[in-house]
């Protein structure tokens, strides 16, 4: 078990640094890459769900 006051100070500091770092540009590609992500992924488990959904019919 993690105390929480232990690791309180370090968690803050990064996202105080990791903040100003990322500049408006970098947070709109990172979330456009994301998007893109979450698309490709969803395509990816479409042709599974498809399957999926065909074998259980074909054993009801």
């Amino acid at each position: 078990m993690r105390h929480p006051h232990h690791f309180d100070i370090p968690d803050n500091t990064t996202h105080i640094y990791l903040l100003p770092a990322q500049t408006v540009p970098e947070a709109v590609a990172a979330s456009i890459l994301g998007m893109g992500f979450k698309a490709l992924s969803v395509f990816m488990l479409m042709p599974l769900l498809l399957i999926f959904f065909v074998v259980l019919i074909s054993l009801i």
